[in-house]
């Protein structure tokens, strides 16, 4: 089984706690009406969506971080060459290569 990276989890939970904040009142739920609360808004859309589903709201990532590393192909945007070591003594693989799909259903309305 995978490991997921804390730097793509930490965020991840992070929002989610901030929308599931309730302040107790109706006026601030919009699973009523099938919008996302705007925190959801801070996700990054390149990588994770995340729609109402009934009751649920469902997240969705490909699991690829938006940050520059040496560890994109040389040939994806985000690379940069390795400046700490060589290519030849990082690990091998890419990170464009990865596949961390995954789908997080939550309650609308915890």
């Amino acid at each position: 089984m995978p490991r997921l990276s804390l730097r793509l989890v930490a965020p991840l939970l992070l929002l989610l706690t901030a929308a599931a904040c309730d302040s107790g009142s109706d006026a601030d739920d919009d699973t009523e009406t099938g919008e996302l609360h705007a925190a959801f808004a801070a996700f990054d859309a390149d990588n994770v969506t995340a729609v109402v589903s009934g009751s649920s709201v469902i997240i969705e990532s490909n699991g690829m971080p938006n940050h520059t590393s040496p560890y994109w192909s040389p040939s994806h945007p985000l690379y940069v060459a390795p400046s700490a070591t060589t290519a030849a003594q990082m690990a091998p693989g890419y990170i464009d290569a990865f596949n961390g799909s995954y789908s997080l259903p939550v309650p609308a309305r915890p």
